[in-house]
């Protein structure tokens, strides 16, 4: 089996932002960063773009997902929705 790389992109609404997301500076790596999402969290998927050579970490598949400015919002994201196949 063959690791593919994958590019994930998230984007999060300007104005209404993400309530369930925190942004972590401590890390081990100086000038490091990266956001924590709540477990669970729910994303829309926006597009994929399937990469011919995903092996090769300058052309991986990209994935962007916008994230839910709140996880409590069950009319647009019900409690219901699917999981990632993965999981």
């Amino acid at each position: 089996m063959v690791n593919s790389c994958v590019l994930w992109i998230i984007e999060l609404d300007p104005m209404h932002r993400c309530n369930h997301v925190n942004l972590v500076t401590a890390t081990h790596a100086p000038g490091e960063f990266e956001f924590l999402f709540s477990a669970y969290s729910a994303f829309e998927v926006v597009r994929v773009h399937w990469s011919p050579t995903p092996q090769d970490k300058a052309r991986p598949h990209e994935i962007t997902l916008r994230a839910a400015p709140d996880n409590k919002d069950a009319v647009h994201f019900p409690e219901d929705l699917p999981l990632a196949p993965w999981y």
